[in-house]
C-alpha cells in the first residue's frame, strides 16, 4: 500500500529512503533529473508509460500508482 500523500510526495519520499537522488531515479526510469523534480513537485502529470517504470524501479504497485497519479480516475471507477 502506498499510503497518504500526494504521488510527488510518494517518489520523493520513496526515492530518498532508497537512498536515490533524483538523478538517480531518472536514470533508472529513462528520464530527465528536472522531469523527476517536476512529478516530484506536482509541476508534471506522468504518461501510463511513466508510472509503469516509476512503478518497476521502485517497488509500487503499478495501479496503486496508476491511481494515486490520477486520482480523478480512482473516483470514476469508484462511482460506476
Amino acid at each position: 500500500m502506498l499510503g497518504r500523500g500526494t504521488f510527488g510526495y510518494v517518489i520523493r519520499e520513496s526515492g530518498g529512503q532508497a537512498d536515490l537522488t533524483q538523478r538517480e531515479v531518472a536514470k533508472r526510469i529513462g528520464t530527465s533529473t528536472p522531469y523527476v523534480g517536476h512529478l516530484e513537485s506536482g509541476k508534471r502529470r506522468p504518461s501510463e508509460e511513466v508510472i509503469s517504470r516509476i512503478a518497476g524501479a521502485l517497488g509500487f504497485d503499478r495501479r496503486e500508482l496508476f491511481f494515486l497519479a490520477n486520482p480523478k480516475a480512482k473516483e470514476l471507477v469508484n462511482h460506476s
